[in-house]
């Protein structure tokens, strides 16, 4: 009877065990489960458009927007057309908006600011200087006339009707832009931060033009792309 009884009972705690053993079989891999949603998960989201963006930045990938200077031709004092087309590529092209009636610009010329800046970068054969004059009264003559009073040589350009200065947004004369050997506007803006000499208070003198030309020439990033201009209002002809 007890032999049977103990017999049952050790039957019964065999089963018992095989079942445990089995349920704990089933669970012996829960990693398994845990781990399949964030391999999943990982495959099928894209990078963030700001992790993107530290990559580019990163890998040098990202760079600045740049403008390209609108194209136009325009006669200088002797008559002669000159095509800013035909110098991109081979020249780097300082623009300066001017009138010979502003105070500013007449400064300018006889403390011979731009016939300096001239001279220092004639030993560059890839830089050449262009003056607009968008004064809608005055004509080439007056061009001519201004560069026998100055010894200019460069070119002056006569935009009498004043679409190139509208078509590079000029407002002030004089006021500058530096276009690379690419094409693309890299200095906008005042000559300096010094207008009829005169500098801020407790600030150094700074020649924008003469800083983005030595480091343009220098392949090096341009510290100041961007001034306000100052001086007179360009005296466009009516719409």
């Amino acid at each position: 009877m007890y032999r049977k009884i103990i017999l049952a009972l050790s039957a019964a705690f065999v089963v018992f065990g095989l079942s445990l053993a089995t349920g704990c079989k089933e669970n012996t891999d829960p990693s398994e489960t845990k781990s399949a949603e964030p391999k999943q998960s990982a495959q099928v989201h894209p990078a963030s458009p700001a992790a993107d963006l530290k990559a580019k930045e990163h890998t040098g990938e990202l760079e600045k927007d740049l403008v390209t200077a609108p194209d136009f031709t325009l006669p200088d004092q002797n008559g002669k057309e000159v095509k800013l087309s035909d110098l991109i590529g081979k020249k780097i092209v300082v623009l300066e908006w001017a009138n010979w009636d502003c105070p500013f610009v007449k400064w300018h010329y006889n403390e011979k600011t731009f016939a300096h800046l001239i001279d220092k970068y004639a030993e560059y054969d890839n830089i050449v200087w262009l003056t607009i004059n968008s004064t809608h009264y005055a004509s080439r003559q007056d061009n001519l006339s201004w560069a026998k009073q100055h010894n200019l040589n460069h070119s002056i350009l006569a935009d009498p009707s004043g679409a190139v200065g509208r078509l590079y947004g000029a407002t002030n004369t004089p006021q500058l832009v530096i276009i690379d050997m690419q094409g693309h506007i890299a200095y906008e803006g005042s000559i300096d931060n010094a207008p009829m000499g005169k500098t801020p208070q407790d600030t150094a003198f700074v020649n924008y033009v003469d800083q983005a030309l030595t480091e343009l020439t220098a392949g090096k990033p341009i510290t100041t792309p961007r001034t306000k201009p100052y001086g007179c209002t360009v005296k466009y002809s009516s719409p």
